[in-house]
């Protein structure tokens, strides 16, 4: 089967990336180069926002990450005079600015900014909503004219304290069982310094409500849990709160959940959940989960490998990984099941081993960490080097390698020069000097005045000894529709194979190859699916009006003979009915009286009925439309005449 592409890299690449990034993909990295980077890139697009919020927290994560933030004086300065009398915008553009350490001043805006934190977090009461609770958290501010603005609030805060002043209690509009709520207070209480037995009983309710703690319910929200790490990390860490600890079963838990989290897109989101981790693994290094990563996940056949013990972020943990055992090696997809695992040494935070005597191939390693049941799984690439030899290249009748012409490669000049027609056989043979049989081989047709390229598998040889033999024999005749597009011309000729034991893909220039193929048959499309406006006679002038010819009137004879017509019929229906009483027409037999009288009229109603749709059919009704009113009229007709007569019948009898 061939295939065909435009880069002309793919086949060097093809062969051995997914696998490679299939294996190494599976080595912990908790924040790898690429996080850091995109991290610095969701700071940058906040910083150059109009959101506040975004901004604030944009310059946090920016400041966390060691990223310029200068230019938050200019931003910040411009939101804050735009808008100084909405609480969000100047409580979060102050923030920004004090957090990029700006020496500026908000000149005109500076009174109605104050006048605007005075009054919406100095304000005397409960009357204290979330929103307004969120900016206290969110900002953890710590100085200046700020910090004065959020004691205030802080001491209507403390209003809500219980009674016996041991825990605080949350304001109107937040459930006192709510996990959110106290994370709240935790901020809070983190961006005032503020100190008390109170505080101390808060913050233990809280680490009560962390995944892993005895009777917690592990099932809490994950953005949750981000915010209330965040929250004890400032308050203990960061402003000298009291001496609270974080077990380990508590941090691995909250490690497994953060870590989901770090892939979000928001500057707030990424701050919280980078601050978070950070915390975790500098402050509480006790509760700090730590991972076996293999520095080297891909070493040459007899190199030394190396396991490290690291942290949350991926920083080397010193002295942590002396109770690491290489307990089972599995060779994946060779015939060995298991190999004697080689024995790790070394101290501090990483343990080196000597990899030999098993071939080249990919390895699952299993960890023992501190005496745990569970193992831990690495995976750990051997790679040697490896080579082409014994190369010829063949141009036959037939699909047999052997039965044309060889050309061995190099020849002088270190190139195949040759040629092929439509109807023959080209093919490949060489050998793969290496410990490793490769997984991808290639023999590939690029063509020189086009650049694309060809690629057909290599299939095991049958012609020669040994396991790394391959042969490609391509059908000039059954591929120059499908691959080869009738396009005659210099192809140049090479080899690309690769495996992931390689420590590189090997790809060999075979020379040039001139192949003729007959001209590409013309193909007769059906009529509407010809361009026909492009090939006609009128493509390139104006096309003819269109005309629209409608139907002629029908001849209708002169107005006057239908209405001479309508005139003769009225004569004739008045002679009739003066003559009526000369033939002696009379009413004398008209019943007077009883069920005849009544069946007579209706009688003679349905008869004046049938002559008015008559009238209707000859002045406006259809025919269809006549005949379905007149079905049911005439039948009723019909049977009213018939009962009148018969009434009429008994009447002369008697």
């Amino acid at each position: 089967m061939a295939s065909s592409s435009s880069p002309p890299v793919l086949a060097i690449f093809f062969l051995v990336a997914l696998t490679l990034n299939q294996v190494t993909a599976q080595v912990d990295s908790f924040f790898s180069k690429a996080d850091f980077e995109r991290y610095h890139g969701i700071a940058k697009a906040a910083l150059e926002s109009r959101s506040p919020e975004t901004v604030f927290f944009g310059t946090k994560l920016s400041k966390a990450l060691g990223g310029d933030v200068s230019s938050v004086c200019t931003s910040a300065v411009g939101l804050i005079s735009d808008n100084p009398d909405d609480l969000e915008t100047v409580a979060y553009g102050m923030g920004a600015l004090k957090e990029a350490s700006c020496e500026v001043s908000l000149g005109a805006a500076e009174t109605r900014a104050m006048k605007t934190l005075k009054s919406g977090w100095g304000a005397e009461g409960g009357s204290f909503r979330c929103k307004r609770l969120t900016l206290l958290a969110d900002l953890a501010l710590g100085g200046g004219k700020i910090l004065e603005n959020v004691e205030t609030a802080v001491k209507n805060i403390n209003k809500h304290r219980s009674e016996d002043g041991s825990v605080l209690s949350l304001p109107e509009g937040m459930s006192d069982e709510s996990t959110d709520g106290t994370f709240q207070l935790l901020e809070i209480i983190a961006a005032t310094k503020v100190t008390s037995k109170g505080i101390k009983k808060t913050l233990e309710r809280a680490a009560d409500l962390l995944p892993g703690a005895e009777g917690s319910d592990d099932e809490v929200d994950a953005g949750a849990d981000a915010t209330l790490l965040s929250a004890l990390a400032t308050a203990v860490a960061d402003a000298g709160g009291p001496n609270l600890s974080v077990t380990p079963a508590q941090g691995e838990a909250l490690a497994r959940i953060l870590l989901k989290m770090k892939g979000t897109a928001s500057a707030k989101g990424a701050y919280k959940v980078f601050a978070a981790l950070h915390t975790l693994a500098t402050k509480f290094p006790d509760a700090a989960p730590e991972a076996l990563v293999l520095a080297t996940p891909v070493i040459k056949e007899g190199a030394v490998f190396r396991v490290e013990c690291r942290n949350i972020l991926g920083g080397e943990i010193s002295g942590r990984s002396g109770g690491v055992e290489l307990e089972k090696v599995v060779a994946l997809g060779q015939a060995a099941d298991s190999v004697t695992p080689p024995r790790l040494e070394g101290s501090g935070g990483a343990l080196e081993a000597t990899f030999t005597g098993s071939g080249v191939g990919v390895y699952e390693l299993s960890l023992k960490v501190g005496g745990k049941d569970a193992a831990v799984k690495r995976f750990l690439v051997v790679q040697a080097a490896a080579s082409l030899i014994n190369i010829e290249v063949g141009v036959s009748p037939s699909r047999a390698h052997l039965d044309g012409k060889l050309y061995q490669v190099p020849l002088r000049g270190g190139q195949v020069k040759a040629s092929a027609l439509e109807g023959e056989y080209v093919s490949a043979a060489f050998t793969v000097a290496g410990a490793a049989i490769p997984q991808q081989a290639f023999f590939k047709f690029t063509n020189l005045a086009t650049n694309s390229e060809i690629l057909f598998a290599a299939k095991r040889s049958g012609i020669r000894s040994g396991a790394g033999s391959f042969v490609a024999v391509v059908s000039l005749a059954d591929e120059v529709q499908a691959a080869f597009g009738h396009r005659s011309g210099e192809y140049q000729l090479s080899l690309v194979v690769g495996d992931v034991g390689f420590d590189k893909p090997l790809e060999q220039d075979l020379g040039a190859l001139n192949l003729t193929f007959s001209s590409k048959p013309a193909v007769s499309h059906a009529l509407y699916r010809k361009p026909l406006l492009w090939e006609s006679d009128t493509a390139l002038s104006p096309l003819p009006e269109i005309h629209h010819q409608f139907r002629q009137p029908e001849r209708r004879p002169n107005a006057v003979l239908p209405a001479a017509f309508t005139f003769l019929v009225a004569l004739a229906l008045t002679a009739f009915f003066r003559y009526l009483p000369r033939v002696g027409a009379n009413l004398n037999g008209f019943p007077s009286g009883g069920m005849a009288l009544f069946w007579n009229i209706a009688w003679l109603v349905c008869l004046l009925m049938v002559l008015f749709l008559f009238t209707a059919y000859w002045v406006f009704l259809k025919g269809m439309t006549t005949l379905k009113l007149l079905f049911p009229l005439g039948v009723t007709t019909l049977l009213v005449g018939h009962r009148a007569f018969v009434g009429k019948v008994k009447a002369g009898t008697s």
